[in-house]
């Protein structure tokens, strides 16, 4: 379960939290401007951040916690869209793949074409 993380400084969603004494890890972290936001644009920025590798470990202190909050909302949105990112990278591949071979056939006939006149 995702959770949402508050400190002093910012407000983090993470995908796990470890204490260890007086500090804590929050597991593949990226900060959120608004908790309140809808929990779908929540999910969609998380996934974004994890597709460009801008999640991170961050060691906060414990003192520095001011609240830590399941996810409930945003977690299922989150796990679904990362089940799915391998097929919509197949998909794009296939649409840009598709791309590339309409223009080269685009391209061939022009040529051939060209040969006739």
């Amino acid at each position: 379960m995702f959770k949402f993380i508050e400190t002093h400084k910012s407000t983090y969603l993470c995908e796990n939290v470890i204490e260890a004494g007086s500090k804590v890890k929050l597991v593949a972290a990226t900060t959120i401007t608004d908790r309140n936001d809808d929990p779908g644009l929540i999910a969609r920025e998380y996934v974004k951040a994890k597709l460009m590798e801008k999640t991170r470990d961050v060691n906060v202190s414990i003192r520095s916690l001011e609240s830590q909050e399941d996810a409930e909302d945003v977690s299922p949105l989150i796990e679904l869209m990362l089940k799915y990112v391998p097929i919509a990278e197949k998909h794009a591949r296939a649409q840009m793949i598709m791309k590339e071979v309409a223009r080269l056939a685009n391209i061939e006939d022009e040529d051939e074409d060209e040969d006739y006149e």
